[in-house]
């Protein structure tokens, strides 16, 4: 007897090639995300296992340990604050009016207005006057310069210089000056001529 043969149709064929191609694709890929994702863990405990987390808890969570950090925070240091402005002196009236009054050769009240204003107000009792607009360098003169401009002896650096304006501004520069210039106690008469006016009935401007 003849051996029968059969033949398999070619779209028979053709259809059972390309499931096995499709299902050995299926295994290759469904591999592929599984080496990845062991990949990817065994990543993430190298990771977590060289990475401190202490200050994870401060931060939000965003994937896993990914914010932790090796990097140490430093709060931003204060700039240290600017020193105080020196403290200046400050005379009241009652203060000046002993002055006035009562003058001491270790104290001198100077009078830093301009020639031009004591005339409309006169001078304060027992002052002198070195005009700060016109004379700004004048403690820093010599002191035979000094005498021959303002026509009385310099005053020793550890005299007190009590300062006075019309209103208080320009005293204040003045005995920062003075200060700079080396003499140690410097005072400032606030309200100055306008306080005096005040208290005494004298003519102001």
């Amino acid at each position: 007897m003849l051996p029968i043969r059969f033949s398999i149709p070619r779209s028979l064929a053709a259809v059972s090639r390309p499931s096995q191609s499709i299902a050995g694709r299926a295994c290759t890929s469904f591999a592929t995300r599984r080496l990845s994702s062991q990949a990817s863990a065994a990543a993430v405990r190298r990771i977590g296992s060289t990475v401190p987390i202490t200050a994870a808890r401060n931060f939000p969570r965003i994937g896993v340990r990914s914010i932790s950090t090796t990097h140490s925070f430093r709060l931003k240091e204060e700039s240290p604050a600017p020193p105080p402005e020196d403290d200046l002196r400050i005379y009241s009236f009652e203060d000046v009016y002993k002055l006035a009054n009562n003058p001491e050769p270790t104290r001198l009240l100077v009078d830093v207005r301009e020639p031009h204003e004591l005339k409309k107000t006169g001078e304060l009792p027992n002052s002198v006057n070195i005009p700060l607009e016109t004379s700004p360098d004048a403690w820093f003169l010599p002191e035979e310069a000094f005498q021959d401009k303002f026509g009385f002896e310099k005053p020793s650096l550890d005299t007190e210089l009590v300062f006075s304006c019309k209103s208080g501004v320009r005293s204040s520069s003045a005995a920062r000056i003075a200060k700079m210039a080396g003499y140690r106690n410097t005072a400032s008469y606030k309200g100055s001529w306008l306080d005096w006016a005040k208290n005494t009935g004298a003519p102001t401007y």
